[in-house]
């Protein structure tokens, strides 16, 4: 079962950590002795975490990802938010779609499903999941950053 009550936090350190950086290279006093490449690599660690523990999984391997994956995906794609979403998007591409004889909106809502739980925006979409499972509704502007970068 997805974990609801996971804080998703990674991106919040990796901007305050990033902001101490930039603000200690200002005052050419690093006192942390982070660089940028250090808090990637934390960062991205603690995404790989975070996203285990919202699974209950032991590895990305696990069994549970998939089977939870499944049953979010039903969810997302039963919304009439997220499906909004697809249609614009795919309104924005219309003539690049068109010309794709094999084009499937199928494989096109799963490649924006699997994005949303990409290092970018996973964060966001942990966000959109609690909300849908816990009031079975969200706020649509969490759509927005994911939105604008497939637009």
């Amino acid at each position: 079962m997805y974990n609801t009550n996971i804080v998703v936090k990674y991106k919040d350190i990796a901007n305050d950590l990033l902001a101490k950086i930039n603000n200690s290279n200002q005052n050419k006093d690093n006192e942390e002795g982070y660089t940028e490449d250090d808090v990637e690599t934390i960062c991205e660690r603690l995404y790989h975490e975070e996203f285990l523990a919202v699974f209950d999984a032991k590895d990305f391997i696990d069994d549970k990802i998939d089977n939870e994956m499944k049953e979010l995906k039903e969810l997302l794609y039963n919304n009439d938010k997220f499906n909004n979403m697809v249609n614009e998007c795919l309104t924005k591409h219309k003539r690049d779609y068109e010309k794709e004889p094999q084009f499937d909106i199928t494989m096109f809502k799963d490649g924006i499903f699997y994005s949303m739980f990409s290092y970018s925006f996973f964060d966001t979409s942990h966000k959109i999941v609690c909300q849908l499972m816990e009031t079975e509704d969200f706020d649509e502007t969490l759509l927005e950053p994911i939105k604008q970068y497939i637009i």
